[in-house]
């Protein structure tokens, strides 16, 4: 199955309302709040603007692998310690992030 939202409208109508109900629980929940900030732009007709469209530069600048480990760290610190995490968002996140596994074998000892 393939859900597809296919304008800003959309996302500010579905996706968006969804997120605030189901906040991610990870530094990811920054990427969205950019992500939020340039629906906004879009919505305000800013984007057809010189100085809108640097906005949404500037806010693509710093998402994801471009945002600083620190930012990430001090979010998780503060926001993270606060999540339940629910057999539902163990989907969510392998859906999302690939895959996680764990393995259980012998124990290697040195004598």
């Amino acid at each position: 199955m393939k859900y597809q939202l296919s304008s800003y409208k959309d996302i500010d109508r579905v996706l968006i309302p969804f997120l605030e109900e189901f906040p991610l629980l990870t530094s990811k929940y920054l990427n969205y709040l950019d992500f939020q900030k340039a629906i906004e732009i879009l919505k305000n007709g800013e984007h057809l603007t010189r100085e809108g469209i640097e906005k949404l530069k500037e806010l693509a600048q710093k998402m994801n692998t471009n945002r600083s480990f620190k930012d990430k760290w001090e979010f998780t610190q503060k926001h993270c310690s606060k999540a339940v995490i629910t057999p539902e968002w163990i989907q969510g996140f392998t859906d999302a992030e690939g895959c996680f596994y764990f393995f259980i074998g012998k124990q290697k000892i040195k004598g």
